[in-house]
């Protein structure tokens, strides 16, 4: 009969026969460390449970040959770090439990081969972020726990290729954040490879708000916001492309709209011109053409002053007004007249606002509500669509 080794809290080698080599329970034996050595020997094996021990660190390495495992759990020890990348070989794992391990930091990379896993569980750690971007490829999830951590923003935007995971609280399958009231939504400030991306425009591609995502997550937030429906161009890129390919394709798109932009007077909010005009020709020959309609479009714009309220919205759809307002953290009247008196351009004021900037109504909702539910806490929007731990895209209608 074949025998695992471990040794106990009090420092003693002891040896486990193995009845069943395809179900191990070592829950609660009091494991301060163990040798998983002849679990390479047993490749039938589908569960193996060391919750409940005093383990500080443990090494998957012999996991790695365990092709059919289904079950691993190594909750209620004290690892703080735990390498994940033997189980890159085990396509057959459905659960995971690595709740209340000490763990600061994870992995997750490993699991993208894990299309079969269903069940993840991170709970009362002390990890201030996670990646879970690997998980986009396990369409098979069900759930994840991340409650009773340190974590102030998740990304779950590569959840949405999990249809099984609802990020509506209050679902039967959802992932569990346990974030603290006070976490805020923000929109994507990284790039993520082609082939995710274009899941995401097939899906949810038809709102302007996911367009104007994507484009962050390309790298092309520097052309601002842009007013034109990008779903066709997107989907129209083959999904196996390089992040590089795409991005070449979409900016030819974009630079050929500004400048159509230039010569009928729409609007170019969140345009970065002095480092677009820096990049491409095409921009530096409209260069002057921009910044004389972005000056017409304020002299079109008036901030509505009524009983000391101010309303700056269709000022924040300019784009100088959209610059000068998201720089300053809690605008007043006084800090934007300032603000633009700096720049030379007075302020136009009356009891309503004057309506002067020339885009769609999808693009206006657009922006308004990413400015609106930017900042805002988890407890405040039902549902996320997120992109990494340092940004979360907020989609509520999605």
């Amino acid at each position: 009969m074949q025998k695992i080794s471990f040794v106990n809290e009090l420092g003693d080698k002891e040896d486990i026969e193995l009845e069943d080599t395809t179900r191990i329970n070592l829950n609660s034996k009091g494991i301060s460390k163990i040798d998983l050595t002849q679990i390479r020997f047993h490749p039938c094996l589908r569960e193996l449970y060391l919750a409940d021990n005093k383990m500080t660190g443990i090494d998957l390495q012999p996991l790695s040959t365990a092709k059919n495992l289904q079950i691993l759990d190594v909750s209620s020890n004290q690892l703080k770090k735990i390498d994940l990348s033997p189980l890159h070989s085990c396509t057959s794992l459905n659960y995971i439990d690595l709740s209340d391990t000490s763990m600061t930091r994870v992995d997750l990379s490993p699991l993208e081969s894990c299309t079969n896993l269903q069940f993840l569980k991170m709970s009362m750690n002390r990890l201030r972020n996670v990646d879970l971007s690997p998980l986009s490829s396990c369409t098979n999830l069900h759930s994840i726990e991340l409650f009773r951590n340190k974590l102030r923003k998740v990304d779950v935007t590569p959840l949405e290729n999990c249809p099984a995971v609802e990020t509506d609280r209050g679902t039967s399958s959802w992932v569990d954040w346990g974030l603290p009231s006070d976490a805020t939504y923000e929109r994507p400030s990284r790039t993520y490879p082609w082939t995710f991306l274009y899941q995401i425009a097939h899906r949810f591609g038809v709102d302007y708000r996911v367009q104007q995502d994507i484009l962050l997550a390309m790298g092309l937030g520097d052309f601002g916001f842009v007013d034109i429906n990008l779903r066709d161009i997107f989907l129209s890129i083959p999904q196996d492309s390089d992040l590089e390919t795409a991005r070449n394709i979409v900016i030819c798109t974009l630079l050929k709209h500004l400048a159509s932009s230039a010569e009928s007077d729409i609007t170019t909010t969140g345009l970065n011109l002095d480092k677009l005009s820096e990049k491409y020709p095409e921009v530096y020959q409209v260069y002057k053409n921009i910044v004389q309609l972005r000056k017409k479009e304020l002299e079109r714009v008036s901030v509505g002053v009524a009983h000391e309220n101010s309303d700056f919205q269709e000022l924040l759809l300019t784009a100088y007004g959209f610059e000068i307002l998201s720089a300053i953290k809690k605008p007043t009247f006084e800090k934007i007249e300032e603000a633009f008196s700096e720049l030379g351009y007075p302020l136009n004021t009356s009891e309503k606002l004057n309506p002067g900037v020339r885009m769609s109504d999808d693009l206006r909702k657009s922006i308004l509500w990413i400015v609106e539910n930017r900042g805002l806490p988890i407890s405040d929007t039902p549902r996320t669509i997120q992109y990494d731990d340092n940004d979360i895209w907020d989609g509520a209608e999605y």
